[in-house]
């Protein structure tokens, strides 16, 4: 018992919200918000390329196991031309990857930004006028988003575009969203 006094004792004080419950919110699919513009998802593209191929480079990039833990990248993907685009991880990204058939989401951390993804990761790209990047990544990355993930992952750990695509978040207005944003952000630095 003086174990679990203690835990509550250490445990963030996010304060309580005055808004709408996430529960008994009205969700929106990822794909509404795309057709929208309030987001925009990238699925990792196929790298061309083998290793050693003539103009060819080796990029640090962020698996799926980097996305869970926080950390930067440690992979890497191999491009066949320096002029491909891998497309790299700007700030406030929200990357999603599945991890034993969990969606598991996480805003982009200062060590991932200007890496590429992974085979296994996803970006969702929000524009912060319409969706918090931390309200999105903490409701992405809730309970119940498990069935939808064992459904739509494919054998390298991402979710296919289609699985992505019928993610849903809650509708709230934007200033609400960033209190549960904020939230969300103290419990995972708590993590």
């Amino acid at each position: 018992l003086p174990v679990l006094a203690a835990l509550i004792d250490e445990a963030p004080r996010c304060g309580k919200t005055t808004g709408t419950a996430l529960r008994s919110a009205p969700t929106v699919a990822l794909a509404d918000l795309a057709r929208s513009d309030g987001l925009h998802l990238y699925q990792p593209g196929v790298r061309s390329g083998r290793n050693g191929a003539a103009g060819g480079r080796s990029v640090p990039a962020v698996t799926g196991l980097d996305v869970a833990g926080g950390t930067g990248p440690s992979g890497t993907v191999f491009t066949g031309t320096p002029e491909t685009d891998l497309g790299t991880i700007q700030r406030d990204d929200v990357l999603v990857t599945v991890v034993a058939s969990d969606v598991v989401a996480r805003v982009a951390t200062e060590a991932q930004i200007g890496a590429v993804t992974g085979p296994e990761v996803s970006t969702v790209r929000v524009d912060p006028k319409v969706l918090d990047p931390w309200f999105a990544a903490g409701t992405l990355g809730r309970s119940g988003t498990g069935a939808l993930a064992r459904g739509s992952a494919n054998t390298t750990g991402s979710m296919r575009i289609g699985g992505m695509r019928r993610l849903r978040v809650p509708v709230l207005p934007i200033a609400e969203q960033r209190r549960y944003g904020a939230a969300f952000r103290t419990l995972l630095a708590y993590e």
